[in-house]
């Protein structure tokens, strides 16, 4: 008599082996040109003229619960075999870059000068021609 292995054990540990190798990063990547990357650091860290308004390291504080979770649900996907863990990571990854992208949009505090109000004519400190929150993206490595 032989046994037969009806489960898919193997196949679970290498999808789990296969997404915890995964790392994702959500940011303004160093190839998104230098002034956009110089604008996203001189508001997320601020300069001496510039106060900080940091949009990433704060939207990822204030979105810290929702994307746990989101991690923890994409998780059960991969262990249900119902995605795979390249789909999870992007899924992540995706959730993730949108909900910092809305943090910055939403950002208003510290305002903006009444000079810099007058140049670019909207208060809204981190948008103005949307291309530095456009450039917010994801990369996944592994």
């Amino acid at each position: 008599m032989s046994v037969k292995d009806t489960n898919s054990t193997d196949k679970l540990l290498k999808q789990l082996e296969s997404l915890f190798k995964k790392e994702i990063t959500v940011g303004l990547h160093g190839d998104v040109g230098g002034d956009i990357l110089s604008r996203g650091i001189y508001n997320e860290f601020g300069t001496k003229n510039i106060p900080e308004r940091s949009f990433i390291r704060a939207g990822y504080d204030t979105e810290k619960k929702n994307i746990v979770n989101d991690a923890e649900k994409l998780t059960r996907k991969v262990v249900a075999m119902e995605i795979k863990p390249q789909t999870a990571a992007n899924l992540f990854g995706d959730a993730t870059k949108g909900r910092i992208q809305e943090f910055a949009i939403d950002l208003r505090d510290p305002p903006n000068a009444e000079s810099t109000i007058k140049a670019k004519g909207s208060s809204n400190p981190l948008v103005d021609t949307g291309q530095m929150i456009g450039a917010i993206d994801y990369k996944v490595k592994g």
